[in-house]
């Protein structure tokens, strides 16, 4: 993303329901617990947001990381908790948000939360990163991928999901073939998980004019084949990432 202040300020309003501080304290005391190895430790954003490491994760990365969610709107002091581990051999890093029950099936949960580590990715190293979802005992209820795949020299497509990065190279392949990328710097996201998702993220209005949604759906139905078939959704995001239009291709 190009811009950092703002990009995930809609976030404010939704962390505190899904990853409320009592359930973060639940994820130290879990982690305490006999039956564990590793104990988890906290940094402390703002006055109540907090960064849990534990594992081979070392307590500047969970600053730098708490920074990066603070910057994004992620963490706006109301009491949220994400978690960060990494294998003590080095190996990649974790990042575990508590949430409420049912939260994880939420619709657009995979997206959701791929655009807020799509934010933090670069203090953490970037990308790929794994992602975990969890209820309030730590049980994975869901898993996912967030990476990054660079087509020519300019041109980046993100991978959310159940996505890989062969299917963000594959629709990158398939997008320069139809004319669509040029390497003048295009960022898309392409999500898996709850159906197929492709987002643009596009300047000025092009999701006002009737006859550019009609182009892009076109160009959605040539590249479908890349990416799964059909049906797939495709979206126009503002600078921000903020979702403007979406459009279902069946």
């Amino acid at each position: 993303m190009k811009s950092s202040g703002s990009i995930f300020v809609k976030w404010t309003a939704i962390a505190p329901t899904g990853l409320a501080l009592g359930v973060g304290l639940a994820f130290v005391i879990a982690l305490s617990t006999p039956h564990r190895s590793t104990k988890a430790l906290s940094v402390t954003v703002g006055t109540r947001d907090l960064v849990y490491y534990y594992g081979g994760a070392t307590k500047e990365e969970a600053v730098a990381l708490g920074q990066a969610l603070k910057k994004t709107g992620f963490f706006a002091n109301l009491g949220a908790g994400v978690g960060l581990s990494k294998g003590k051999d080095g190996g990649s890093n974790v990042v575990s948000f508590v949430l409420r029950e049912g939260a994880w099936n939420l619709p657009d949960a995979i997206f959701r939360y791929g655009e807020v580590v799509r934010g933090i990715a670069p203090s953490l190293g970037g990308f790929p990163l794994k992602v975990k979802l969890v209820n309030g005992q730590l049980a994975v209820k869901k898993v996912m991928t967030v990476g990054k795949e660079t087509i020519g020299m300019r041109d980046t497509i993100f991978y959310y999901g159940s996505a890989t990065a062969e299917d963000a190279a594959a629709l990158g392949q398939s997008l320069r073939s139809a004319g669509a990328l040029k390497d003048t710097g295009v960022t898309i996201v392409l999500a898996k998980g709850d159906g197929t998702t492709v987002s643009f993220v596009v300047k000025q209005n092009p999701w006002e004019r009737p006859e550019v949604v009609a182009v892009y759906e076109s160009l959605m139905r040539q590249i479908a084949p890349s990416v799964g078939g059909l049906p797939l959704k495709f979206r126009f995001l503002d600078p921000h990432g903020v979702v403007q239009k979406e459009v279902s291709v069946l």
